[in-house]
């Protein structure tokens, strides 16, 4: 476990600004088996456009990937991205409703079922912080600049 995740709080608040939420999401194959994989999506108050979401199948490398934290509250309504990340919520009758999140090529995508509710209410929670529409308040211009000019 990372030193970063040693310091959260029961809620997955850490002192640093940043809300965690810890998961298990199904892998879903194109064979039609699926299989879990432990999640955890990060949102830094810091970084306030994008969610860091990680994934960790059980006998491979974790994978982290950068998602728009709008795009992904949009998924959970109605089906939302383009490229290589498409999120889409299927609500079923018998109330296991889910989203689904493609992320990749087409061609090599990997494609995740994530819990609707637990989703949703972390989310909330995260523009409790950062309300929708305040995010650009939140960046340093300056210091953005800055590694843009020194990293090129």
């Amino acid at each position: 476990m990372s030193e970063e995740r040693e310091h959260r709080d029961a809620s997955g608040e850490s002192a640093e600004g940043k809300l965690y939420w810890e998961t298990s999401v199904r892998h879903l194959r194109s064979s039609g088996v699926s299989t879990p994989v432990d999640a955890t999506f990060c949102y830094d108050v810091d970084d306030p456009f994008v969610v860091r979401a990680e994934f960790r199948p059980m006998h491979d490398s974790s994978v982290t990937w950068d998602l728009g934290r709008d795009l992904l509250d949009s998924g959970t309504k109605d089906t939302a991205g383009a490229g290589e990340v498409r999120v889409w919520p299927l609500l079923a009758d018998r109330g296991d409703n889910s989203v689904f999140l493609r992320i990749g090529p087409p061609r090599a995508s990997a494609l995740f079922e994530i819990d609707l509710s637990g989703l949703r209410a972390w989310l909330r929670r995260t523009y409790l912080h950062v309300p929708r529409g305040s995010e650009a308040d939140r960046i340093d211009w300056g210091a953005l600049a800055r590694r843009l000019l020194t990293d090129s």
